[in-house]
């Protein structure tokens, strides 16, 4: 279990560890976005749902590379003519199936939507990768 700070709500200035983030049931992953001006950025979004806060922020989608277990390709593909366009639209939380450095992520945090959705009955996800997460 990491307990080292990861991310402070912008609203209320709790600190969050990234167990916090993976497992808390006061932090909800929303969705996962592209920069439309910088599409090798890509952020997760999350809401900090304690009572008296409700805020949403964002986490750079790389922070989470260690918990990645599959290969990530090194192309971007978002906007290209075989992209599905998912990273351009936050509420879009299906999986991608092309090779693009950003198909990874959008597998693992499906996988965190599925934790909190109380899905989750192992690791695995739809393409047989096995997110790892710590202190699980």
């Amino acid at each position: 279990m990491d307990v080292q700070q990861f991310k402070q709500c912008p609203m209320c200035g709790t600190w969050f560890t990234i167990d916090d983030i993976i497992h808390s049931p006061e932090i909800a992953p929303i969705g996962m976005m592209a920069q439309i001006d910088n599409p090798e950025k890509n952020f997760f979004l999350f809401n900090h749902l304690r009572d008296g806060c409700h805020s949403t922020f964002a986490v750079s989608a790389e922070k989470f590379a260690p918990f990645i277990t599959e290969t990530v390709p090194e192309k971007v593909r978002f906007g290209e003519d075989v992209c599905p366009g998912h990273c351009a639209s936050l509420g879009e939380l299906a999986a991608c199936q092309i090779a693009c450095r950003w198909a990874p992520y959008r597998r693992f945090l499906l996988h965190l939507v599925k934790i909190r959705d109380g899905a989750a009955q192992t690791t695995e996800v739809e393409d047989e990768t096995t997110p790892v997460t710590p202190g699980h």
